[in-house]
């Protein structure tokens, strides 16, 4: 880890974290610009990870041919179905003048109001949901990094080991609580709908294990004046101080636990099935109802394709979203969110005490304790 030089009060120095370890994909690397007392930091995350989608919007034919992310691979199969079953039923039709295939498009009509309420109602739903969660997602990382803040403001002025000390451990404690909630989360979207005992346990445990280490935090934040023996600051009365940073331990608990209760409330299964088997019976009916309207071939082709593409694939694009904390394309970085997390905690230790050495200790301390994440390993 290269270091800062923090003498010079004029100039930028780019240096700070460029970090590559074995099994990783990540490079972070923060450039700091230090003019007239003043830093200036830009943190770009270049983890090089293919799980993050990237698209440039104005680009409309990089989005049109874009597949990583797109539902496109696995609604292609549905889409040349029902376009070849519509040529083949336009074909019959049109060669034996005995046999009637096509439908009244009247009906067809009405269900297509009811098909479309349900999907884009579905749609909308879903899309909320995942809304709530990213904001639950900033309200966690917010709390864990002024935590960090606040605390080290506190005890700014003190140079005390025991202050360091306690510094240390609050940074250590918000560390390990982000990564056991990560660590719940990521194992909750690997479980199959169909749970056994045995992961029904683990999954109690994974969800249990956050408010256990919320609570050995709190012990961390209160220990200043059990364990360390030094008063925070003479500025502001004790009590208040410290129920401010056990409010931020709180305020990153009650998010995780609204994630919690987002995720596991489930679309209500009576209104999925409804909207799935109206679903794909309008969509595999279609070609009989328009095959009555005298289509050429290549258009009824066409507008069977381009529907079939549009309808199921919304369907497939909800299945996706119902899950944000897996590991598909669209769905929520979550790890390496957290790592941009740990990257500013260390550099609001560094900016507070100074010391390179301390920070690094701090690093390897949190290192070793990830490294017993799966989930972190993976990165």
């Amino acid at each position: 880890m290269e270091s800062f030089n923090a003498g010079s009060n004029a100039g930028s120095i780019a240096s700070w974290k460029s970090e590559r370890s074995t099994g990783s994909r990540r490079l972070l690397r923060t450039t700091t610009v230090i003019m007239d007392h003043s830093i200036f930091q830009e943190v770009k995350d270049e983890y090089g990870n293919e799980h993050v989608v990237t698209y440039i919007v104005s680009n409309h034919l990089s989005v049109i041919c874009q597949m990583y992310g797109s539902v496109w691979p696995r609604v292609q199969k549905f889409c040349f179905f029902n376009a070849i079953l519509s040529a083949v039923l336009w074909y019959a039709d049109m060669k034996y003048d005995n046999i009637d295939l096509s439908i009244d498009p009247s009906g067809h009509r009405y269900l297509a109001a009811l098909v479309s309420f349900l999907v884009i109602a579905r749609l909308k739903i879903i899309y909320g949901y995942s809304i709530r969660a990213r904001e639950q997602l900033n309200v966690m990382t917010y709390s864990a990094l002024e935590l960090v803040e606040l605390a080290t403001t506190l005890t700014s002025d003190n140079r005390q080991l025991e202050a360091l000390e306690w510094r240390k451990n609050i940074a250590l404690g918000i560390i390990e609580l982000i990564r056991d909630c990560v660590d719940a989360l990521s194992y909750n979207s690997e479980l199959a709908s169909e749970l056994t005992e045995d992961q029904i346990i683990r999954r109690r445990t994974c969800f249990r294990q956050p408010t256990l280490t919320a609570l050995k935090l709190k012990k961390s934040i209160v220990s200043h004046r059990t364990e360390f023996g030094f008063e925070m600051s003479t500025m502001i009365q004790r009590p208040v101080e410290e129920l401010k940073l056990l409010s931020l331990v709180d305020n990153f608990i009650d998010a995780f636990f609204k994630i919690d209760s987002l995720i596991n409330t489930p679309f209500p299964f009576p209104l999925v099935q409804m909207a799935r088997v109206i679903l794909y019976f309008w969509v595999f009916t279609l070609p009989l109802a328009l095959i009555h309207s005298r289509y050429p071939l290549w258009g009824i082709c066409m507008l069977i394709f381009l529907l079939t593409y549009g309808f199921i694939g919304i369907e497939f694009v909800c299945i996706e979203m119902s899950d944000p904390f897996g590991d598909d394309a669209n769905d929520f970085d979550q790890v390496n969110l957290a790592r941009i997390a740990f990257e500013d905690i260390y550099l609001v230790l560094y900016r507070n005490d100074g010391h390179e050495g301390e920070v690094s200790k701090v690093r390897r301390i949190a290192e070793d304790m990830l490294s017993k994440s799966r989930f972190f390993n993976d990165i």
